[in-house]
């Protein structure tokens, strides 16, 4: 990676899965970190937490200086994009929608594309 870049900016995405996610789903949530300037070979992590975690696994909100617990916000402030995007069932509006049954199946069918 190269040296940090100040300046990285996020964008907050809803995108509506209610006509091809189980039912019951109706969003997923992504967040995409767009840093200041580009690095020359940029790289888009594409982020999707498991066990149970929502996107903020890769953003953790703690007191400064220490920053640096955001893995997002690391790579992103070396130029690199990242986006970070909640499973379907994880929502942050409004409360946290949980799944109530495992639907490996079901879940499969939903893709991952904005």
């Amino acid at each position: 990676m190269g040296p940090i870049m100040a300046g990285t900016r996020t964008v907050t995405v809803w995108v509506d899965v209610s006509g091809i996610a189980p039912e019951g789903r109706r969003q997923v949530a992504a967040d995409l970190f767009v840093p200041a300037e580009i690095d020359s070979m940029p790289a888009l992590w594409c982020c999707v937490p498991g066990g149970g975690m929502s996107r903020r696994y890769f953003d953790l909100e703690v007191p400064a200086p220490a920053r640096d617990f955001s893995m997002a916000m690391y790579a992103a402030d070396r130029g690199h994009l990242v986006l970070i995007i909640d499973p379907p069932g994880e929502v942050d509006r409004g409360g946290i929608e949980r799944f109530h049954s495992t639907n490996i199946r079901g879940l499969s069918k939903v893709p991952f594309r904005g």
